[in-house]
């Protein structure tokens, strides 16, 4: 865990970072999703799936678990859906 101390450009500063170390996810907190876009752009081009929690998103942006955006369910599986069984 990373503590940007609630500033964007130090949080910025550690996704390049952890992009330069090829983790395999980032998520962040607390800072909207389009404050930190030069280090959500790094992590995109590197292929590393970022997610924002309880932090809200940009306009036209959205998360979904599981899997990388961009890519389909496994053959035969269709999403869960909440309160199904």
């Amino acid at each position: 865990m990373i503590d940007a101390q609630g500033a964007p450009d130090k949080a910025i500063a550690a996704i390049q970072n952890l992009v330069q170390k090829k983790v395999n996810v980032i998520v962040t907190t607390v800072f909207p999703a389009n404050s930190l876009a030069a280090g959500g752009l790094a992590a995109k081009a590197a292929g590393i799936p970022i997610a924002s929690v309880g932090s809200g998103t940009g306009d036209g942006h959205g998360a979904r678990a599981g899997r990388k955006p961009g890519t389909a369910p496994s053959p035969g599986r269709s999403p869960r859906r909440r309160n199904q069984r």
